[in-house]
């Protein structure tokens, strides 16, 4: 997906470790391919908004990436998590996503106001040794 690039190249610019940038295009894939698969089924169009910020803070950046859509109100964090103890055979398809979201990140939100999800999730990212 071409979003994925354009943060990983945003993130490169500010410096973030190559863990983070890789972390971070994971997330926005995940909450992006799931706005793209649920939030519009059923329909023709949909829309969505998609946007990244960083503040430079001691040792890095702090990322904040937001994704506004015209879905069903839907708050994906407050899903039950995935038993990754279980034995493969035992758990349910799904959730993956979501727990790798989870805790890549620093913080979640979601709030559905005037019809539309809001997810906002932050990260630190320490600045890339030269």
């Amino acid at each position: 997906m071409a979003y994925v690039h354009q943060i990983e190249k945003f993130l490169r610019n500010l410096r973030c470790s190559t863990e983070s940038v890789g972390k971070l295009a994971l997330v926005s894939e995940e909450i992006l391919t799931n706005i793209v698969r649920h939030a519009w089924k059923g329909r023709c169009d949909g829309w969505c908004d998609v946007t990244i910020s960083a503040e430079q803070v001691t040792g890095g950046t702090r990322v904040s990436l937001r994704t506004e859509d015209d879905g069903p109100e839907f708050d994906p964090f407050a899903a039950q998590m995935p038993d990754i103890d279980a034995p493969l055979e035992e758990r349910p398809i799904g959730g993956l996503g979501i727990y790798l979201v989870k805790n890549f990140t620093d913080t979640q939100n979601h709030q559905y106001r005037h019809k539309r999800n809001i997810v906002t999730v932050t990260m630190f990212c320490p600045t890339d040794a030269d």
